[in-house]
């Protein structure tokens, strides 16, 4: 008898938010157990003939297995990182919350939640919890930029990134999450009066900033850093509230936009170009598309340099240009093992060439150095180049 096989899945983003909590191992076992059954019921019913289920985020990172009968659950990996991600807190462990007031916010504060704030933060410490998981049409990233901004000086901030309960499950999950955090002194909320301006204004990102349409390519070997530094410098933008981007990242791209191709050299050009002509479309718009393949051939990347400009758009380059050498050691999923033993054909770097780029911008190398101090110095070249403000 053949036994049912396992398969791979990029679930919703609902379905993450519950793997999170379950890997942040706050819930009691019954309600662990409640938590798992009803993944492994969502899941099941997609896919009938799967004994286990590998969960990948969107970036393409195994977080958890599930078997498909609920009976058992696996986490694996933390998700890949994201706006407001080190806020989180569910990452801050049991108890994080003791001995603080908390104010649990779905919605954009009101006047008259800034001034039950106000009276909370006179008699002790306040932590504002945001609740950032999809809110309908509000942005969770939105929700927290007003947050941050609406609570400032009120306030300590953190993150639950989950929306609000959406039935009696989502309910005592919450409930039992705020217990073991220490949450035990709600502030309540009444919401009146209107939200101020200044806090509406954060809520999306400015669509007419008078910042140029851009596309920035970094380019690379396999476990350079360039996908670290794209989504961060991507993560930098959102939180800052500075002007709309769209990340055009290697596994989310081959998923939704590039399906069906191969990986010769071939289909990956083909899958370059795509990815260079979204981004000038993103950029003729006036937006500003974060790209990073690794675009190995000089005349792949003069195509999406063309593009760009043909757009209008400003085009910057940036070479990461970590070592082969720190990039093998590195070698997170074992690419390059493979490559040595031939499995992997066509891997570049080690059975096809990577051609360094004489007109990059910036040369970055990451060995050694922290993501902060390399983040700064892309940061410095986009606002030199008046793609992000000064300040």
């Amino acid at each position: 008898m053949t036994s049912a096989p396992s398969v791979t899945h990029h679930p919703s983003e609902s379905v993450l938010e519950d793997v999170e909590l379950l890997a942040a191992g706050l819930l009691p076992d019954e309600l662990s157990t409640a938590l798992v059954a009803r993944l492994a019921a969502t899941l099941s019913a997609e896919f009938t003939d799967a004994s286990q289920i590998t969960l990948v985020d969107e970036e393409g990172v195994p977080v958890a297995e599930i078997s498909s009968d609920g009976t058992g659950f696996t986490p694996l990996s933390p998700r890949s990182s994201r706006p407001f991600g080190a806020l989180s807190i569910l990452s801050a462990g049991a108890e994080a919350l003791a001995g603080q007031q908390v104010a649990l916010l779905d919605r954009p504060l009101t006047q008259g939640d800034t001034a039950t704030l106000r009276a909370a933060a006179a008699r002790g410490p306040v932590t504002a919890l945001v609740l950032a998981g999809p809110q309908g049409a509000l942005s969770p990233d939105g929700l927290v930029r007003a947050s941050r901004a609406a609570v400032a000086d009120l306030a300590d901030l953190a993150v639950f990134p989950r929306r609000a309960p959406q039935d009696d499950l989502d309910r005592a999950l919450l409930a039992a999450c705020l217990e073991a955090l220490g949450a035990r002194d709600l502030i309540p909320l009444e919401h009146t009066g209107e939200v101020a301006p200044e806090v509406t204004a954060l809520l999306t990102l400015p669509t007419d900033t008078g910042l140029p349409g851009a596309v920035v390519l970094l380019t690379g070997l396999s476990g350079s850093g360039k996908s670290t530094l794209a989504r961060a410098l991507r993560e930098s933008i959102v939180e800052a509230g500075t002007r709309p981007v769209s990340l055009l990242d290697g596994d989310v791209v081959r998923r939704n936009l590039s399906a069906g191709l191969g990986f010769g050299r071939e289909d990956r050009e083909r899958n370059i170009r795509r990815i260079g002509w979204v981004a000038a479309e993103i950029a003729r718009h006036g937006g500003l598309a974060l790209c990073s393949p690794i675009a190995p051939f000089s005349q792949t990347r003069a195509a999406v340099r063309t593009m760009a400009e043909d757009a209008g758009a400003q085009f910057v380059l940036i070479h990461v240009a970590t070592s082969l050498a720190e990039c093998e050691r590195r070698d997170r999923k074992g690419l390059y093992a493979k490559a040595r033993e031939g499995v992997i054909p066509d891997f570049t770097g080690i059975s096809s060439p990577y051609e360094e780029p004489d007109d990059a911008d910036l040369r970055v190398d990451t060995e050694g150095r922290s993501l902060e101090d390399c983040l700064a110095e892309i940061t410095q070249v986009l606002r030199d180049r008046t793609i992000l403000p000064a300040d």
